[in-house]
């Protein structure tokens, strides 16, 4: 829900992927996608209904850099600090800053901005 009141179109976004499958809070992208109609998933490489499985194939960022291209914005939903460290390292990297973090009862959303000081 604070992802989908505070989203712009065009926003990025990352999810924690150091957890079980059936924990990871990649889950909300596909229970309630409104709340991410105005993000872009910057992870997923292949849809979970165009695997042979049940779930979305990602990669880290790290090994894609360039989908950060025209993301001004990236949203990273973590389920601890050590699922999206490596993420998070990379986004520093290519210019974006902490600009807000919110902890839920099992998340905490981050936002990175490109360019914020």
């Amino acid at each position: 829900a604070h992802i989908g009141a505070e989203a712009r179109p065009g926003d990025g976004v990352v999810f924690d992927e150091a957890v079980r499958p059936s924990r990871r809070p990649r889950l909300a992208l596909h229970l309630y996608p409104d709340g991410f109609e105005h993000t872009k998933d910057l992870g997923i490489v292949t849809p979970y209904d165009e695997t042979d499985g049940l779930w979305d194939r990602v990669a880290p960022l790290r090994d894609r850099t360039d989908v950060l291209d025209g993301h001004d914005r990236v949203w990273v939903v973590a389920r601890s600090r050590r699922g999206t460290a490596a993420d998070e390292l990379t986004l520093r990297k290519a210019g974006y800053t902490l600009v807000e973090a919110r902890r839920l009862r099992s998340d905490t959303i981050l936002l990175y901005e490109k360019g914020s000081s």
